[in-house]
């Protein structure tokens, strides 16, 4: 299951996006946090680590540019979501998934999970590759020599002198 925080100013907008998910994706995402500012954002995002944040951009004291910012250790996706569309390019350079413009409707939020799905299969096969040419790379490392019971592979780097 995906997690999911949702993060605006507006009740009315935190409530709409909640709905939308629960109503048609409750079965691959999971909301674990709804924040309406950017502080209990940045703890919500700390404390459950989510997988994908839907991030408001203007809101008081610190917009979404700005929490992104401060989080040192970024390892999930953003979809931006906000009433203005001036912002896009800003977005685009802050590496997001996505930029929604409010009212959000069912098939532009449709879209943009289908996005986000398609970049995690990306994401888990390339770790999946990685991983098999790091264990591919172990087994290079090590040489069998036969004994009385059977083979026992040394790190080359330990071999003094055969």
């Amino acid at each position: 299951m995906n997690t999911i925080i949702i993060v605006d100013d507006s009740s009315i907008s935190r409530i709409t996006l909640e709905k939308l998910i629960k109503n048609n994706f409750s079965e691959t995402y999971l909301i674990v946090a709804i924040c309406k500012d950017s502080a209990s954002a940045k703890k919500a995002i700390m404390t459950h680590k989510p997988d994908l944040v839907f991030l408001d951009i203007e809101m008081p004291n610190k917009n979404g540019f700005e929490l992104l910012k401060e989080i040192k250790s970024i390892k999930f996706e953003v979809i931006f979501t906000t009433s203005h569309a001036n912002y896009a390019v800003k977005a685009i350079k802050a590496n997001a998934l996505d930029y929604l413009i409010k009212p959000i409707n069912l098939r532009d939020l449709k879209n943009a999970l289908r996005r986000f799905e398609n970049k995690k299969i990306v994401r888990e096969s390339s770790e999946k590759k990685v991983e098999q040419t790091k264990q591919n790379n172990e087994l290079i490392k090590k040489i069998a020599f036969s004994t009385d019971t059977g083979y026992e592979f040394i790190n080359i780097n330990s071999i003094l002198y055969c």
